[in-house]
């Protein structure tokens, strides 16, 4: 039986995770009645509808990901994972602000 090794990619989903808390998790949804609900829904349609076909979109972040999980040989695994976690923090959030956005870099 086939068992896929996504340990690798923990650290990946961490910073996904972190992402989207800092950039895009509204705290105020806590105030509704049904905001548990609300905060999985926008949670859902991000990841699956925004951010994995953004993904999936970038042939090397892809390969990448299969190198971290041995699908596809690779004798420096850690350098996937590491290209991985950098191709995340410089990325744009899609349907977010850029990265590189000047009027953001002025207001600090």
């Amino acid at each position: 039986m086939f068992r896929l090794n996504n340990q690798p990619l923990y650290p990946v989903w961490r910073l996904i995770c972190e992402r989207y808390r800092k950039e895009r998790f509204n705290l105020q949804t806590t105030l509704f009645k049904e905001h548990e609900i609300e905060v999985q829904e926008l949670w859902g349609q991000f990841l699956y509808w925004e951010l994995f076909p953004h993904l999936l979109r970038e042939d090397e972040f892809v390969r990448n990901v299969l190198r971290a999980t041995d699908l596809i040989p690779c004798r420096m695994k850690h350098k996937s994972v590491s290209a991985l976690i950098q191709h995340l923090e410089e990325m744009s959030l899609p349907f977010g602000p850029s990265m590189w956005d000047s009027s953001e870099i002025a207001n600090e």
